[in-house]
């Protein structure tokens, strides 16, 4: 072969090459906004007391644990878009704005699971997120199943299946309002638990 074959044999390696290289990039991502979860002041300052609580494990359905934030546009179907996404994994979110809330409602001295030997709570709260999403009709949701347990006793001391809703106040594509109205959903959780919290050594 002469030196002419071997250098469009060359020229076309590049060019295969250059364009496996730009199929692998793709089209040019979208930009992205991130959102966090945060704690809700409570309505007034709790008095300390001596009580530790546990939060965790905080379980999400499987169609909710996903970066994206999703939301259900009616007849059973869920709009998931790429460009608007949590700053942290949803589970962990939940679990921390929980634990800022419930600090604050009751005073006591909290713990995030996993615990260990030495940091074993009095209470601890496990909760399954069943539903988390904002509805075709402007409405953010959450469906949650917690049970309340005594650690150290091993005993289950209640157990609750709650939905709560409250108004986005924003349009249906303002997800800084709607990640402001599942705040407010967290909190409302948060009270839920806090006042079937045992005051300590009861």
């Amino acid at each position: 072969m002469g030196p002419l074959f071997n250098k469009s044999i060359l020229s076309s390696g590049f060019l295969i090459a250059a364009f496996a290289l730009s199929a692998c990039q793709g089209p040019r991502s979208l930009n992205t906004s991130y959102y966090l979860l945060t704690a809700q002041s409570p309505r007034a300052e709790a008095p300390m007391r001596e009580t530790v609580i546990g939060v965790g494990p905080v379980r999400v359905a499987p169609f909710l644990d996903r970066p994206q934030i999703i939301i259900h546009s009616g007849g059973g179907e869920t709009e998931v878009s790429d460009g608007q996404r949590w700053a942290e994994p949803l589970d962990r979110g939940i679990q921390r704005v929980l634990v800022q809330n419930l600090a604050g409602l009751t005073g006591a001295d909290m713990r995030n699971f996993p615990w260990t030997r030495t940091t074993v709570p009095e209470y601890a709260v496990r909760i399954d997120i069943l539903d988390f999403n904002r509805t075709a009709d402007g409405n953010a949701v959450l469906e949650a199943h917690w049970i309340l347990e005594d650690v150290k006793e091993k005993q289950l001391l209640y157990s609750r299946k709650e939905t709560f809703q409250t108004v986005v106040d924003g349009p249906q594509d303002d997800h800084a309002a709607l990640a402001s109205a599942y705040s407010e959903l967290i909190n409302q959780l948060a009270l839920s638990i806090a006042a079937q919290v045992p005051p300590h050594g009861e």
